[in-house]
């Protein structure tokens, strides 16, 4: 009993100290309403409901609900809730299944906490501090998806302050001390200690917290990730240390404590506590180790490397290979540097593990020292094009200038400077070439356009200059218009719901979703798209005298949102996952429809819509007029009678047609 009542003069005593309010999104229940159920996959969320655990009020946008997740698709998916007074942390929890990749924006207030933060670990807490200044005011907190994967989150925790009142002993005969004592932290003597301790660690599982009892000297730090060494090993610290001035040479006394994990065969140190980074002093900078790619072994992981004479093949996005003679090891591109194939060259980076070992370049230079432009790369990358369609060219090497040419020639420096997008308006190819003073221009890169041949009418929502009524080709904070927004997560948009574009005698509507308006959308990089949400739709109507006989969708690249269209019963819809195009077509038999409608159970992304029509008949080619107009005749053929005889016809009197009997 004594034992018994200890432990919960301890835990009240943390409990004062440190409040959580959680909300599960796992308890469909205890929502109001109640958060929906599907039988297969998640069900569709959007819209506010409210906590009955906590009582916070919390509006969905895009996202799903699963039996024991919350899903925010991925680019477009967000929630926002009003944090509880005195928050000092939000912390969430991710699904067991979710993305390692996804990258979250959380926003409190105005001020941005987290910017393309990567929720790189599955069932893991992930925390944010709130700004001191904004923890009592209640401010509205969102978090979004900020790259193209799908979040997964378990539950929220929200850590306050408590009240600070003293607690009471439960047992006032027999007092106890209500003091708590602190564990005993392990001390840890070396890197090859906290690595013997992850030696029976299965993926993504943790150790207790450690204490590291001895210095570390940086060798490499980018973004989250902080390589060191203790002089025999080295070890990556993965997460923000919050403190300036990490780099090469620079000294973390003893006393970092943290927690040990194995992601993917990779050891990291995560979890480190803030309070125990002490104050960085001056080292000795460390000298890259000149070794081999045939010298890679367990010790060697997180090694700060130089490899000289090696070449650099097969360049596919961040994913390359080294080879040195009959021997090749995989790289990849953790740190964005410029990345080209060549031969003979010294690559200095960080010795890394994902499943089977591979290298992270620091720097890559030719022979001469330098290093190489990446090679450009356009957005889109080739390809059948709507006329009109702008080109952007980009290359991930900062500061270097882009020259290109569109008549079939090599580009060099002296060709045209690329300043802005090209519009591609005829079928040519684009050769350009990245250049940067000090450095050896990068490798000429190509893409081929062809032009699409045109529809009776097309919409190219991606290139919005080309619409009636018209929108800019881009937009920047200088540009906006009174019905355009920024947009923190990707870039700006303007609200377009009803707005009746128009080309010919075709009329593209679309409507608001359950809870966000359609929207034209402006992403950094230069895309441009349509993107209408869940509940929303789009009308296509033909003039009179023309029939709608097929519609063509073009959706963004690799878009899958074509499974969550609702196409009218009268034709057929069929969508070709390679070329990104969803397309409708009449019954069969029947010459065409006047208005087609499409409605949406998730997000969509359209680059373009394309029409085709045919003739309508007599019939079909009336327009609205007065209830009181004169009635016009037709035969069952639909060609117009004037002066009709005894026999059956179809009769057109203003907006309303019928058979009638003529004696």
């Amino acid at each position: 009993m004594k034992k018994l009542l200890l432990s919960l003069v301890a835990l009240l005593c943390v409990t004062v100290g440190k409040a959580n309010i959680v909300d599960s999104f796992a308890q469909s229940a205890s929502w109001t309403p109640s958060l929906p159920t599907a039988e297969k996959g998640g069900a569709d969320l959007s819209g506010v409901f409210t906590s009955e655990a906590t009582g916070i009020e919390y509006t969905f946008a895009d996202c799903k609900s699963y039996t024991d997740y919350l899903m925010v698709n991925k680019s477009t998916g967000y929630f926002t809730f009003a944090l509880p007074e005195g928050t000092k942390t939000i912390t969430v929890t991710t699904g067991s299944g979710a993305s390692t990749a996804v990258t979250v924006n959380v926003t409190v207030g105005t001020e941005e906490v987290a910017t393309a933060y990567q929720l790189n670990k599955q069932g893991a807490d992930f925390s944010f501090e709130v700004p001191a200044a904004l923890q009592n005011s209640k401010p509205t907190c969102k978090i979004a998806v900020a790259n193209n994967k799908n979040a997964q989150f378990q539950s929220i925790t929200f850590v306050t302050e408590g009240d600070g009142e003293t607690p009471v002993d439960p047992d006032p005969v027999d007092p106890d001390p209500v003091d708590p004592v602190d564990p005993e932290i392990t001390k840890v003597a070396s890197i090859q200690a906290l690595l013997d301790a992850t030696k029976d660690l299965a993926n993504q599982a943790k150790t207790e917290e450690l204490e590291l009892d001895f210095a570390m000297t940086v060798t490499y730090a980018h973004d989250r990730n902080t390589y060191v060494t203790d002089g025999k090993n080295n070890l990556l610290i993965y997460g923000s240390l919050g403190v300036e001035g990490l780099e090469n040479g620079k000294v973390i006394p003893a006393g970092l404590k943290g927690k040990m994990t194995v992601y993917n065969g990779l050891p990291e140190l995560t979890d480190v506590v803030a309070e125990s980074i002490g104050t960085l002093t001056d080292g000795t900078a460390v000298e890259p180790v000149l070794t081999t790619v045939d010298d890679f072994n367990g010790e060697g992981i997180s090694a700060y490397i130089m490899l000289e004479g090696v070449d650099v093949t097969g360049v596919d996005g961040k994913n390359f290979s080294i080879v040195s003679g009959e021997t090749t090891v995989a790289g990849y591109n953790t740190f964005g540097v410029s990345v080209a194939e060549g031969t003979n060259l010294t690559i200095v980076g960080i010795v890394s593990y994902f499943n089977a070992y591979q290298i992270s370049p620091i720097s890559i230079t030719t022979a001469s020292g330098k290093e190489t432009v990446a090679a450009p790369t356009f957005n889109p990358n080739g390809g059948t094009v709507f006329a009109g369609t702008r080109v952007n060219i980009y290359s991930t090497t900062e500061g270097a200038s882009i020259y290109y040419t569109t008549d079939g020639t090599e580009p060099t420096s002296a060709s045209t400077l690329y300043e802005t997008a090209i519009a591609i308006n005829e079928a040519m190819t684009i050769k350009a070439i990245a250049v940067k003073e000090g450095c050896e221009d990068s490798e000429v890169a190509e893409a081929t356009f062809a032009i699409k041949a045109p529809a009776d009418a097309t919409f190219v929502f991606a290139n919005p200059a080309s619409l009636t009524p018209a929108y800019p080709a881009d937009m920047t904070d200088e540009s906006l218009e009174e019905d355009s927004n920024k947009n923190g997560v990707n870039g700006y948009f303007a609200n377009i719901s009803d707005v009746e574009f128009t080309d010919g005698g075709i009329t593209v509507t679309n409507a608001k979703g359950s809870s966000t308006d359609a929207r034209l959308y402006y992403q950094t990089g230069g895309k441009i798209q349509l993107r209408v949400y869940n509940g929303g739709s789009t009308t296509i109507s033909a003039k009179a005298g023309l029939l709608i006989s097929k519609i063509v969708i073009t959706y963004n690249n690799g878009s899958t949102s074509y499974n969550k269209v609702v196409a009218p019963e009268e034709g057929a819809w069929a969508f070709d996952k390679d070329a990104s195009e969803g397309t409708w077509t009449a019954a069969e038999g029947e010459a065409g429809v006047k208005s087609v409608t499409f409605d949406y159970t998730g997000t969509q992304q359209i680059n373009a819509i394309e029409v085709y029509t045919e003739e309508g008949s007599g019939v079909d080619s009336i327009g609205v007029d007065s209830e009181n107009a004169a009635p016009i005749y037709y035969n069952l053929q639909g060609v117009r009678v004037d002066n009709p005889a005894n026999g059956l016809y179809i009769m057109k009197q203003g907006t309303k047609a019928s058979k009638v009997i003529v004696r």
